[in-house]
């Protein structure tokens, strides 16, 4: 009896929708953009100044 009552998962999830956080497949600049930020908190969580600011600079010369 309890076999029967207990919920089974899915074989698929419901949606095909991208992860939220990730930038959808085929944005070339924003998956740049989206990396470079990854860099750049990685960066600033070790302290390394001299990349922050290469990473930033770089970040404001592609969003122009």
């Amino acid at each position: 009896l309890s076999d029967r009552l207990t919920l089974k998962p899915r074989a698929k999830p419901v949606s095909e929708a991208p992860l939220p956080d990730e930038p959808i497949q085929g944005h070339a600049v924003a998956a740049n953009i989206s990396a470079i930020e990854k860099q750049m908190e990685a960066a600033a969580n070790k302290g390394d100044v001299e990349t922050y600011r290469k990473l930033k600079a770089q970040l404001n010369k592609g969003i122009r």
